[in-house]
């Protein structure tokens, strides 16, 4: 009620919004619990609608009562979400076959209008801000805090034409070190954050790019603006396949600069964005394990074939279920709590 600043005599409306959210959860779990008993032959069906009711319960705790379950069934009775697949062998590489495995968003055929549970949870998905160390020379404390400040405005479409497996592996922190070897590159790039005040007059703020691909490295810088009269206080170094880029600013500064979208993962690294981006985090787990969970269940004849001989479609899927029982859970509390839940590290800055 607080949240969404009800008042007292919409109480049981807001019990009853509660009340489905506690719904969600269970289901959430029942279907999470399941998926551990079982073999990669059904597990992404089961994490898939797992997924599905933690999404479901970020729509319920997010938004008004227009978005209850109710109003759900009878306006986006629908996954959201279209499921194709294209022709692949299992010997073909990932770079081949994951692009034949898409997810299409559902469009009303009287207006083109979008509808379903998926863009039910993408009209108040967001990206989170930039997580790392504030040292404070001044006051001698040194905390992690957001150190950038988010898009507030709702995340690009997806394409009508739709997302590709390949693109959710590209852009997945999880699966960074894992999808270059079997020749599908990251689109992301590692990166550690900083703001140190050694003053009263000035901070500074600084971004080390971990190395990688050059031409990435510079897509992501390419996301970086901000105001010209900020120019001179700006020092970028490439450092071998990495790079450097500080930020000086006087303390009591208003400067609007603007970092780009990111995705937290410890207390010392995030990995960021090369372009603006559809899909956050959760987002890529849910769209890739829709398509896994559609493709081992509509196409068992060629996903048992995928299993039986290791191909490439299926050693990437087993690690993305892996990775995204880890992930997902973790992210969908950070909503429901209203903060970033990050691991901790020992790693030296």
């Amino acid at each position: 009620m607080e949240l969404h600043s009800v008042s007292e005599k919409h109480k049981a409306n807001a019990v009853k919004q509660a009340e489905q959210i506690r719904l969600c959860l269970s289901l959430a779990k029942e279907y999470f619990d399941a998926a551990q008993t079982v073999s990669l032959t059904t597990k992404p069906v089961l994490l898939y609608y797992s997924i599905m009711n933690l999404a479901l319960a970020e729509v319920l705790f997010k938004q008004t009562g227009e978005s209850s379950l109710d109003f759900a069934r009878d306006q986006h009775r629908h996954h959201g979400l279209a499921f194709t697949v294209g022709e692949f062998k299992p010997n073909d590489d990932l770079t081949f076959s994951a692009t034949k495995l898409v997810a299409e968003p559902m469009l009303r055929k009287a207006n083109g209008t979008r509808f379903g549970t998926f863009e039910l949870w993408h009209k108040t998905a967001r990206q989170h801000p930039a997580i790392g160390r504030s040292d404070d020379a001044t006051t001698g404390t040194n905390r992690l805090s957001p150190l950038t400040i988010p898009r507030t405005e709702t995340m690009p479409l997806i394409n009508e034409k739709g997302i590709t497996l390949a693109y959710c592996l590209q852009r997945m922190p999880s699966l960074a070190g894992s999808v270059d070897p079997l020749g599908l590159p990251s689109e992301i790039v590692r990166a550690s954050i900083r703001l140190d005040r050694t003053n009263e007059k000035e901070v500074r703020l600084t971004y080390l790019f971990h190395p990688y691909k050059p031409e990435t490295i510079k897509r992501a810088l390419d996301q970086f603006s901000f105001p010209p009269a900020l120019v001179p206080n700006v020092d970028i170094e490439e450092r071998g396949t990495g790079a450097k880029v500080e930020f000086l600013f006087p303390a009591q500064s208003q400067y609007s600069v603007s970092l780009g979208d990111c995705y937290n993962w410890d207390e010392e690294q995030l990995f960021l964005h090369t372009k603006t981006e559809p899909l956050n985090e959760f987002g890529l787990f849910y769209v890739s394990l829709y398509i896994l969970g559609n493709y081992a269940r509509y196409f068992p004849d060629r996903w048992v074939k995928d299993i039986e001989m290791a191909s490439p479609v299926c050693l990437i899927a087993e690690e993305l279920v892996e990775k995204s029982a880890e992930r997902f859970p973790v992210l969908a509390l950070s909503e429901l709590r209203q903060s970033i839940i990050i691991a901790k590290t020992t790693r030296v800055w």
